[in-house]
Parts: structure tokens; sequence; C-alpha cells
């Protein structure tokens, strides 16, 4: 180095420290950075994961929610139809009270005229009765009196009483 002056070594050592701390400066401050960097980002992966297990969470939720609901309108269309079922089923008996009253108050209007047409055969009878205890006592009578008609009729010599 003897040829190059010493104003210029000097120079050219004052920008080799100056290079060397500049170097050793950047360094730290990278260093720094990227270390404030590199836990930003881990504090970021980290609440990304904390995010990532929620929305898991509330996926499996959603899925959940979402079967209940399928199983909710599985039973409510259960429930419909059946529903339905009952309805035409309350109409079907609702008609068939309807022709078994229209049957009863039939059966009701037959019985009530069977019961005054028995009322009716009832007296008839009754009378019957009484007009055939009538007739049969006239009988009685018409018997004793023929009796005693061809009685008085053999004493009479006529032989031919008994053919009446």
């Amino acid at each position: 180095m003897s040829y190059i002056k010493k104003n210029a070594t000097l120079f050219i050592f004052f920008l080799l420290v100056l290079s060397i701390l500049s170097l050793s400066g950047s360094t730290i401050y990278f260093q720094k950075t990227m270390t404030v960097l590199n836990d930003n980002i881990k504090e970021k992966q980290h609440d990304i994961n904390k995010l990532t297990s929620k929305v898991s969470i509330l996926e499996i939720n959603v899925e959940r929610m979402e079967d209940e609901i399928n199983l909710q309108r599985r039973i409510e269309a259960n429930l419909t139809e059946q529903v339905t079922g009952v309805k035409i089923l309350s109409k079907t008996l609702e008609n068939e009270k309807t022709v078994l009253e229209e049957a009863f108050f039939e059966t009701k209007t037959l019985y009530d005229d069977l019961l005054i047409e028995f009322g009716k055969l009832n007296t008839t009878y009754s009378n019957s009765s009484e007009n055939y205890a009538g007739l049969q006592k006239n009988y009685t009578r018409l018997y004793s009196d023929v009796e005693d008609i061809c009685a008085a009729a053999v004493s009479l010599n006529i032989t031919d009483c008994e053919d009446y």
C-alpha cells in the first residue's frame, strides 16, 4: 500500500468501517424487524388456527342443525300426512254418522209405527178375544139349546136331530 496515499487509505478504511457498521446495523435492524414480523406471523398463525377450529366447530354445528332441520321437516311432513289422514277419517266418520243417524231415525219412525200398529193389533186382539169369548158363550148356549131341542125331538119321535 505504499503507492496509495494515506488519505486514500484512511478514506477506504473509513468506508470499510462504515460498510461494516452499516452491515452490522442493518443486520441487527433486520433481525429485530424479522423477529417482530416472525412473532406477528406466529400470532396471526395462532389466530388463524383458532379461527379455523372455531369455523370447524361452527360447520359441525351447522351440519347438526341442518340434520335437525331435515329431521323436523320429515317429522312435519309425516305429521301433515297423519293430520290429512285423520281429517279424511274424520270426514268419513261424520258421513257414516250422518248415514247412521238417518238410519236410526228411519228405524225409530218404523219402530214407532210398529208400536202403533202393535197397539192397534193388540186392541183388535182384545176385541177379538172378547168376541171369541162371546161367540164361545153363544156357541155353548146354542149347543145347549140344540141338545135341548134334540132331547125334545126324541120325545116327538124325530131321530134325525143328531145331524143338525
